[in-house]
């Protein structure tokens, strides 16, 4: 019954141990997250990582037939699209426009919500378009309040 009521993803995708993010922001592994996002839904870093996650598994998580499965993951995923990609762009805003979030994790949200354009210009982390002027406003904001961040300097286009 377990393969069959996740048969729509490989089980050792969730053995992710966070290490696989870019280099110079950690994550800690997927489980440790989830958990961090059970008890604080709006936790910059842990929804960085969650996008990470996702960003570097390629994981397609369609929970349609796990409906009363996992709460936690439930509500980490409730928007995903109907592919079962999630809209790791919405993480990104979250964390964009919430006050409270750490320098480091603002940074890093501006750098990945402009990198979710690249290099084409078309969005690769789900969720809606965002016309260039508003990732033209990330870059900008990006550039000018974190300079000194490693984000900023690896930078140097927004599509």
């Amino acid at each position: 019954m377990i393969d069959e009521a996740f048969s729509d993803v490989s089980l050792t995708v969730f053995d992710w141990n966070g290490k696989q993010t870019e280099q110079g922001y950690y994550c800690a592994a997927l489980a440790n997250t989830v958990s961090v996002l059970a008890k604080n839904p709006d936790d910059a870093h842990a929804l960085n990582c969650l996008g990470e996650f996702f960003r570097t598994t390629q994981a397609k998580v369609n929970s349609w037939k796990e409906a009363e499965g996992n709460d936690a993951l439930s509500s980490a995923v409730a928007k995903a699209l109907k592919n079962g990609e999630p809209d790791r762009q919405r993480y990104y805003q979250q964390i964009i426009t919430d006050n409270k979030a750490e320098v480091e994790d603002k940074a890093y949200a501006l750098y990945r919500a402009v990198r979710c354009y690249a290099p084409a210009g078309y969005n690769d982390c789900g969720g809606e378009e965002v016309d260039k002027r508003k990732r033209k406003g990330w870059f900008t904001q990006l550039k000018t309040q974190y300079p000194g961040s490693p984000w900023a300097q690896k930078l140097d286009y927004y599509w």
